[in-house]
């Protein structure tokens, strides 16, 4: 998931099983050492975005939840998914390093972190961005920052705005 410079995409979804459809065409094409920055208002879907990207990895969806509170939860799938809730960050280095942000074991999974706009100075210039906006009761928006052509592919045939 590392963009390419290529323009963003902009999918809009219509509902929860839309959004988890997305979501598991990214999980489908994950490779380690891949970086997923969500963002979203609170409700927008960040979670249940995740829990079927990680579905796509092989987890148990009913194991995946917001890390709010302890702010990391790693779940053993095709590959290890490292899952970080930047929500409660203050988003300094000495506060990341703390919870492993940047340890090299990382490069052996895939990084999803919620709430990315908090610590983006620390995300690397590969990380896929997604931010999702709530445009309806049950529609969003999901905008996909620069994605490469894997992503392109594995996104086309969701409806692009």
């Amino acid at each position: 998931m590392r963009h390419s410079g290529s323009k963003a995409l902009t999918l809009t979804v219509r509902g929860p099983e839309e959004t988890e459809a997305v979501a598991a065409a990214l999980g489908a094409v994950a490779r380690a050492g891949d970086y997923l920055a969500l963002e979203g208002d609170l409700g927008a879907g960040k979670t249940l975005f995740t829990s079927a990207f990680a579905a796509a990895l092989g987890v148990d969806p009913v194991e995946v939840d917001s890390p709010s509170y302890v702010l990391l939860n790693e779940y053993a799938g095709r590959l290890p998914i490292y899952h970080f809730d930047a929500y409660r960050l203050e988003g300094n280095s000495e506060e990341l390093s703390e919870l492993g942000f940047f340890d090299e074991r990382l490069d052996e999974g895939i990084v999803l972190v919620e709430w990315a706009n908090r610590v983006e100075r620390f995300l690397p210039a590969h990380a896929l961005r997604v931010r999702i906006e709530i445009s309806g009761e049950e529609q969003r928006r999901l905008h996909v920052n620069e994605p490469d052509e894997r992503v392109r592919a594995a996104l086309a045939r969701f409806r692009e705005d």
